[in-house]
């Protein structure tokens, strides 16, 4: 769990947020906002085709 708090404070720090604790609180009321700030989404609420490189 440490692990993947860590990730997300960094995935907030490159997108350029200063205040992490905001940052943690605005994407915890949409589950998508997470997939956009990893760039998993090509739109708002649509996730990414993206296929497995290993296929």
């Amino acid at each position: 769990m440490a692990s993947l708090r860590n990730l997300a404070i960094s995935v907030f720090r490159q997108d350029g947020q200063t205040n992490i604790a905001a940052a943690l609180r605005h994407t915890g009321r949409d589950y998508h906002r997470p997939l956009q700030a990893l760039g998993l989404t090509d739109e708002p609420g649509q996730i990414a085709n993206t296929q497995c490189p290993c296929h």
